[in-house]
């Protein structure tokens, strides 16, 4: 089941926000963050409905942030720019 998730600013500097949409409270949702050449540089869990993650680390670029449910389903993706 796919949700819908809000991936924002983009392009992006250092703070990566992720807001859930009608979150179920139940479900444990997984990120990663890979870049150009499917690398993954970044991963963690959200904690909750809205989320801030730091990419300041990142190099700029173009890059994809996977979202997995408990399972390992992938359950969203956005592409995002890190000026």
């Amino acid at each position: 089941e796919m949700h819908e998730i809000e991936v924002f600013p983009n392009p992006v500097r250092d703070i990566l926000h992720v807001k859930l949409i009608e979150p179920k409270s139940d479900v444990v949702i997984q990120y990663r963050i890979l870049d150009a050449s499917g690398a993954v540089v970044n991963k963690g869990r959200l904690d909750s409905e809205a989320q801030q993650i730091d990419i300041s680390e990142v190099t700029a670029g173009l890059y994809y942030i996977e979202f997995r449910d408990r399972a390992g389903t992938l359950v969203g993706s956005e592409k995002f720019v890190r000026e």
